[in-house]
This record gives structure tokens, C-alpha cells and sequence, in this order.
């Protein structure tokens, strides 16, 4: 029992009154830009931040929905983020770092001089959301020199956060879901040539 009330004080002491309302517009989103409004206010809320993006629906039927509070200046890279999920599958939470051997290469790879520079970003941190092995939709967090990188205290938000996020986003593609299976009823009765009764 003391165990259980201190893990809540630590909760508590990580979530901070100003996220209390930026989190309810979250869980109340009910499509894609009410969602994407509410990251951005979390974000903001919890750790500042230059650019922050957003992508959903990785899959091979749906397209691909991105929003971003700046317009990126050069292309995200996209093969040293495959190599690392091929040795490191399904993490939640990954920097930018990760992503490559030494801060040498970082520096000089064509990510760093194409988007990193332009906006004075130092660091980034990518949260990632994951379904029976499939990626569903990546939160990009970038901070500027100003801003330096996350501290310890920021890791424990950002991953609290991340179970806020993940049960945002099921909730949302419940709500999607059940959307597209009544746009469908509703055209197949459309196509019907006779009054017809249907029973459930």
C-alpha cells in the first residue's frame, strides 16, 4: 500500500497543473485535427519546443496523414530510422541520437545540415505507436540550442505522455473506425433498389 501512494506522489510530482486541460482536449479529440491540436498544446505545456510533428496511419491501404508546426526545410531520414527499429523492434520512445553510431556522424549526415541546422535544433526525441508490430503514428519533438536537450525530469513526462498519447490515439481509431462502418452501411441501403428492413 505505501509502495502504491508513493508511486502516485511520484506521478503527481511529474504532472504539473498546467497539463491538466491540454490533457482533457486530448482525450475529448474525435478526428485528426482535434487530435493534432491537442499535441501541440500538450507539447507545449510539457516540454517547449521549435517544431513538433505529427504522421499517422503507417499502412500500406491508408494514406499517410502529417501535420507539423513549421514546415520541415529538408526530408526526415528515413533509412537510419528502419535500421534501428530492425535491431531495436517496437520502442516507444527513441532520440535522435539513437539514431546514429557518434555525435561525429549525426553532425555531419544530411538530416543535420537539411533540417536540423535551419531551424537551430540541437536535439530531438521521436515517440513512437506501435500495433501488432505495425507503426501507427510517431510524435517528432525538436528543441533548439536555446531550448538544450531533455532533462531527466522531461524523460519522465515524455513518457507518461506517451501512455496519453497511445490511449488517445485507440480511442481515435475506434471513433474512425465506427465512422467508416456507417459510411458504408449507409451507401450499401443507398444502393438498394427496394424498401428493405434490416434486423440486428
Amino acid at each position: 500500500m505505501e509502495r502504491r501512494s508513493k508511486a502516485r506522489a511520484r506521478l503527481q510530482s511529474i504532472l504539473d497543473i498546467g497539463l491538466e486541460k491540454p490533457l482533457l482536449h486530448l482525450h475529448a479529440a474525435i478526428n485528426v485535427d482535434s487530435f493534432w491540436n491537442a499535441v501541440q498544446e500538450v507539447i507545449g505545456a510539457a516540454v517547449p519546443s521549435c517544431f513538433t510533428g505529427l504522421t499517422l496511419q503507417h499502412g500500406p491501404i491508408s494514406p499517410r496523414i502529417a501535420r507539423s508546426t513549421e514546415k520541415l526545410p529538408g526530408f526526415f531520414p528515413i533509412a537510419p530510422i528502419e535500421k534501428y527499429f530492425t535491431a531495436h523492434p517496437h520502442r516507444n520512445i527513441v532520440l535522435i541520437s539513437d539514431f546514429f553510431s557518434n555525435e561525429h556522424r549525426f553532425r555531419r549526415s544530411s538530416f543535420y545540415r537539411g533540417c536540423m541546422v535551419p531551424m537551430n535544433g540541437q536535439c530531438a526525441a521521436g515517440l513512437f505507436f506501435w500495433d501488432a508490430g505495425r507503426l501507427l503514428a510517431a510524435i517528432i519533438v525538436v528543441r533548439n540550442m536555446q531550448q538544450g536537450g531533455l532533462s531527466t525530469g522531461e524523460m519522465k513526462l515524455v513518457r507518461h505522455l506517451h501512455v496519453q498519447f497511445q490511449t488517445a490515439l485507440v480511442r481515435l481509431r475506434l471513433l474512425e473506425r465506427e465512422r467508416a462502418v456507417r459510411i458504408a452501411f449507409e451507401q450499401f441501403i443507398r444502393r438498394i433498389p427496394v424498401a428493405t428492413a434490416l434486423l440486428r
